[in-house]
């Protein structure tokens, strides 16, 4: 399978070797492990795989990862009448998420957590989701 690299990626690789994988940059799935130019990344399903890396067996990887990050990660900060710092969420955005598009959340944990299917989604519907959350 074929990943690429939708955020910039400057850590260490699982053998804690630093590396700079740049946006663009196509890495290769082997069983649960992303390998770029034959070393082992990350984990595909760890949190540094998904703010990082798409899949791109359809070469839509980089709009799948751009709109991934957009909704799950990216700094968003929301303010109530009285100017103190809420959720990352509305309420009736969480609502939105808890039942049109609760199949692609985890459940049961105490925040909100997206699923490993959500980050495999079709850029068309990941597009309706940020417009449903207004992102």
């Amino acid at each position: 399978m074929e990943y690429i690299t939708h955020t910039r990626f400057n850590g260490k690789d699982i053998n804690g070797q630093e590396i700079l994988i740049r946006r663009g940059h196509k890495l290769e799935r082997k069983g649960e492990l992303l390998y770029y130019d034959g070393h082992p990344v990350c984990v595909h399903r760890s949190l540094v795989g998904k703010q990082h890396f798409a899949k791109n067996d359809d070469g839509l990887g980089l709009k799948r990862g751009d709109l991934t990050y957009a909704i799950a990660y990216s700094p968003r900060v929301r303010y109530d009448d009285s100017g103190n710092i809420q959720q990352r969420f509305t309420d009736a955005e969480l609502e939105t998420l808890n039942t049109k598009w609760a199949e692609y959340l985890k459940p049961d944990v105490d925040m909100l957590l997206f699923n490993d299917k959500f980050f495999e989604l079709n850029p068309d519907v990941l597009k309706e989701i940020a417009r449903d959350v207004n992102i």
